[in-house]
């Protein structure tokens, strides 16, 4: 364990649904598709290890550790908020006890909308590669590619 109470592993199970039978939001079907799809676009294993770090991150902010003046006081890491946007998305549907309502409900309805119209936008021309940086070298700053073009 860390200074913090953090375990410096964290399972498998803590990014699971809290009990058999659990039911996801509405938005569940469209949020779980556009999840699916942003992270299709990763390499394998990387959506877990960013995983990993946004909880951590969230968790040792929460509990009032302090990581440097750039992010200071912040949820999450300012050169990875497209993983803080995807971990809340996730967490609503998978692990709702890390789910943070706040920014929570300002991402998760974007984030279904894109569910929503995913045979609309996979048609479209260009955008494999606009996601690819959106999960990638524009993770720093994803809302101009989640909001149009």
């Amino acid at each position: 364990m860390s200074d913090w109470g953090i375990p410096g592993v964290i399972s498998e199970r803590f990014f699971g649904p809290p009990f058999d039978g659990f039911e996801e939001p509405e938005v569940g079907p469209e949020l779980r598709a556009a999840c699916g799809w942003f992270k299709s676009f990763m390499a394998p294993g990387e959506w877990e290890r960013r995983r990993i770090e946004v909880a951590k991150r969230f968790y040792k902010v929460s509990l009032g550790e302090v990581e440097g003046a750039e992010d200071s006081g912040r949820f999450f890491r300012t050169t990875d908020s497209f993983a803080w946007y995807l971990f809340l998305c996730e967490s609503i549907l998978e692990h709702p006890w890390n789910y943070e309502p706040i920014f929570g409900s300002r991402v998760v309805p974007v984030f279904a909308a894109i569910g929503r119209n995913l045979p609309v936008l996979s048609n479209i021309n260009g955008v494999e590669s606009r996601i690819r940086r959106l999960v990638g070298s524009e993770k720093a700053q994803p809302n101009g590619g989640l909001a149009g073009p």
